[in-house]
């Protein structure tokens, strides 16, 4: 018998194309898209046989997003490293300590940012694909790098 931490998620979190890990054994994951919910199961399965995963560096850039480097002008400052994905007229931003709060911005007229209220912390790739298909009517794509 073998134990692991289950990761509790919500199936009404879900659409069909999100991105999940299948969970084999504890040691064996295999990405998996979610082609089929209902209120119990997951691709006919219980919904603790996946996972999702969790965003990181590598998960943001496969998803398209450019790693940014500001350079700070100040003595006091450091520099400041973030992800950013832009599309269109939006703008969307993750810091680089990892903490998922994401901003999106709306480009003005002027070609300036203006910051939209920041949202609930976003910390599983699912979540992502679901903000960006919200507010773009299109899928994330996954890039190879």
């Amino acid at each position: 018998m073998f134990c692991f931490k289950i990761i509790i998620m919500k199936v009404e979190e879900l659409r069909i194309g999100n991105l999940l890990y299948w969970v084999i054994s504890p040691e064996v994951k295999k990405l998996h898209p979610v082609l089929q919910i209902n209120t119990v199961y997951i691709n006919d399965e219980i919904p603790n046989n996946y996972e999702p995963i969790p965003l990181t560096e590598e998960w943001l850039l496969k998803l398209g997003f450019k790693k940014v480097v500001y350079k700070s002008t100040h003595p006091d400052f450091t520099d400041e490293t973030c992800y950013e994905l832009e599309y269109k007229e939006f703008f969307i931003s993750y810091a680089d300590d990892f903490s998922m709060t994401l901003f999106v911005s709306k480009k003005t007229q002027d070609d300036e940012l203006g910051i939209c209220p920041d949202f609930k912390n976003m910390r599983y790739v699912h979540q992502l694909q679901n903000l960006y298909c919200a507010l773009t009517g299109e899928e994330l794509t996954i890039n190879e790098i």
